[in-house]
């Protein structure tokens, strides 16, 4: 009997003690990725501002491939600019998001928000800018950015954001890069 008092107040401690030490943890978390694209702006931009290219480069963008499991749902009309929408379907669990361009900039980029069911809410930035000394190159930075809230397991996910979504935006970047200097689609 005493060593069942022991295990559970043992736990117990142990669950007061993550509890508080993810107290600490930051409610706001992000994920960013950054380079250089051998294609003027122009180009990039094209890409990145409609949601019919996006499964060109995006990883997380229905028929981007197979291994995705996502499905197009529906697509805004037009699939462009400010307040251009997609809604996706996750075949596994059958869960729907939504994207949705909430800035659109030829000379900036793009910000949009991504919602998905049991998820906070994310904002994307892709931002663009001419390379110095390079006109037919393009800085590109593109960061994922959530409010985890006060909940411990969001705080510890969010903890881990960019180690989750850091290689997915890497992957990202590179497929787009080569979308951009090769001209294929």
């Amino acid at each position: 009997m005493r060593l069942i008092k022991l295990f559970i107040v043992s736990v117990l401690i142990f669950c007061i003690l993550g509890f508080l030490l993810s107290l600490m943890l930051p409610s706001n978390a992000s994920s960013e990725r950054s380079g250089s694209i051998n294609a003027p702006t122009s180009t990039v931009y094209e890409q990145i501002s409609n949601f019919k290219n996006w499964h060109n480069w995006n990883p997380w963008s229905p028929g981007y491939n197979d291994k995705s499991g996502l499905t197009l749902k529906s697509m805004s009309t037009p699939s462009h600019g400010v307040g251009a929408t997609f809604t996706y379907v996750n075949t596994s669990n059958q869960e729907e998001g939504t994207v949705k361009i909430l800035e659109s900039d030829p000379a900036t980029g793009i910000k949009y928000e991504v919602t998905f069911q049991g998820m906070k809410p994310m904002i994307g930035t892709i931002q663009i800018k001419p390379t110095t000394g390079d006109a037919n190159g393009t800085a590109i930075r593109w960061v994922l950015e959530t409010n985890v809230g006060m909940m411990p397991w969001w705080k510890v996910r969010g903890f881990v954001m960019d180690r989750l979504y850091g290689p997915y935006i890497e992957q990202g970047l590179n497929h787009l890069s080569t979308v951009c200097e090769t001209g294929s689609k």
